[in-house]
């Protein structure tokens, strides 16, 4: 950066590339000796420790989470041939799939296992949780997106409170898996998600199961999954790559502006609104208000950060009126999730198909409720807590650390 005598500061030298920095790395113990100081082993920092370090601010998360690819996926699946594998598909990466191969959703759906059970379970634990919360007057954040939580985290811990306890649909279909479905079997479950927060917070240590192993043991994102595709040319065969994993069945299909919906079933359920015309206010793209006449409570949604500021602005001001507030870090939601397409041009051939294909799917308050119920009933209420519900913590930031190499 030079800098010259005048009002004007000319920028050199700029790229978007951000290395790492001295404190985004784990301290190793030394050893103590007069003569020298040596190192016992060789260092190595694994997804846990991102998300447990307080002063990271450089972009070296693309080296973390490349332990985590559909290829390496392949490779454990070869080491772990006694081990039940199980397959977890988003409704978001599904759809991209279908569209980039010109297929119908409908007609990929039918070599996966039904995704429905999981999404109605953390759609209605969500929806009762704000029923209580909004009683009291207080903002409620939906935590389903893991880069938000880890945003809150970090950035505004204050508003931590605020933040749903639910599980978001992979970790609880996880804990199901393990604690419930399969519980004294040995599994290898894989997830494929529309990004790579999903990796990130699969690693976190509060989703361990019981003998301290991680739920999930790889997340592929989809466009993990398409780039393998493409590598080992097996896109004539795309239905297919499924039916290792999966048998035929029908699915339910995603709903809510293609987030999965929390906004619209807390909606639906606190105001018994079964109306499902609903109109939102947009005030721009990827932000909106849903005014409901004879509501007192305002729903909202942001999609993607600069929606996000505007909303955490009007959260200072103390006589907002906000109660449901359902926030992602991607434009336009997990449709267009970070871990969707391979290249810009895939996402907009699909992307516009991919929206008006959610706003033809059905919705049905009651199978989301009877889904929940019918797990409430069945476990004890001890499991049932530790499978759809989690908490979230506030970290301290360092300041000085945050400005070291700025």
């Amino acid at each position: 950066m030079d800098f010259s005598i005048g009002s004007t500061i000319k920028l050199s030298d700029i790229n978007d590339f951000t290395t790492a920095t001295n404190i985004c790395i784990k301290p190793e113990k030394l050893q103590k000796s007069k003569e020298s100081i040596k190192l016992d082993k060789k260092f190595k920092i694994s997804l846990s420790d991102c998300l447990s370090c307080n002063g990271c601010i450089s972009s070296v998360e693309t080296s973390l989470i490349s332990q985590q690819d559909f290829e390496s996926m392949v490779d454990s699946l070869q080491k772990c041939r006694n081990r039940k594998k199980i397959m977890i598909l988003s409704y978001q990466s599904l759809s991209a799939v279908a569209r980039v191969y010109n297929m119908d959703t409908k007609t990929i759906s039918k070599y996966i296992a039904d995704m429905f059970y999981k999404l109605a379970i953390s759609l209605h634990a969500a929806a009762l949780e704000f029923a209580e919360k909004v009683s009291k007057n207080s903002p409620y954040i939906c935590s389903s997106c893991p880069g938000i939580v880890r945003y809150i985290e970090n950035v505004y811990p204050s508003y931590v409170t605020y933040l749903s306890t639910v599980k978001s649909p992979q970790q609880i279909q996880s804990s199901l898996l393990r604690s419930c479905i399969f519980k004294n079997e040995n599994l290898y479950i894989a997830t494929l998600m529309p990004c790579h927060d999903r990796k990130l917070e699969s690693s976190q240590t509060k989703f361990l199961s019981n003998n301290n192993s991680k739920d999930i043991d790889c997340v592929v994102s989809t466009s993990d999954l398409l780039t393998y595709i493409k590598k080992t040319k097996l896109s004539s065969n795309v239905g297919k790559i499924f039916t290792p994993f999966l048998q035929e069945t029908e699915i339910e299909p995603y709903i809510g502006l293609g987030s999965d919906g929390f906004l619209q079933h807390s909606f639906v359920h606190t105001e018994q609104k079964f109306d499902l015309n609903i109109k939102y206010d947009q005030i721009k793209n990827g932000l909106a208000n849903l005014n409901v006449k004879g509501s007192k409570y305002l729903y909202t949604y942001a999609y993607g950060y600069k929606n996000i500021q505007y909303i955490i602005q009007k959260l200072k001001k103390p006589k907002q009126n906000l109660q449901y507030i359902e926030l992602m870090a991607c434009d336009e939601g997990c449709l267009n999730g970070a871990g969707q397409f391979t290249t810009i041009q895939e996402r907009d051939n699909s992307l516009p198909d991919m929206k008006n294909e959610q706003n033809d799917t059905s919705y049905n308050y009651e199978k989301i409720v009877n889904s929940y119920e019918k797990l409430k009933s069945t476990v004890p209420n001890k499991t049932f807590k530790k499978i759809v519900y989690t908490n979230f913590n506030s970290v301290t930031v360092n300041s000085t650390d945050l400005t070291i190499e700025w």
